[in-house]
């Protein structure tokens, strides 16, 4: 995994949220290897989160871009939000 950046965003409903967007080389297809492996980074991100005060983070995982001049590139993305009661819960489709 190689981290692209971490920024603040903020959600119309539930308000601030921290998205690290990082490049995978796992397949976007193959959307059980990406649920697991953002299970592992939300691990250690989440601290993150609880530091910066928002109720909401997002891991933002991209394919290594590809093509010549103008490159394209796919993402996925898993979403947690913070509970009332201060535990988080993944926001699932």
């Amino acid at each position: 995994m190689k981290v692209l950046g971490v920024s603040r965003m903020t959600f119309p409903k539930s308000g601030p949220a921290l998205m690290l967007k990082y490049q995978t080389d796992l397949s976007m297809a193959d959307t059980a290897a990406l649920h697991a492996e953002a299970e592992r980074i939300w691990v250690d991100f989440r601290s993150e989160a609880e530091s910066a005060g928002v109720s909401g983070a997002v891991l933002s995982a991209t394919s290594a871009p590809s093509g010549g001049i103008i490159s394209h590139g796919r993402g996925y993305n898993f979403v947690y939000v913070k509970r009332s009661d201060g535990s988080w819960r993944e926001v699932r489709r």
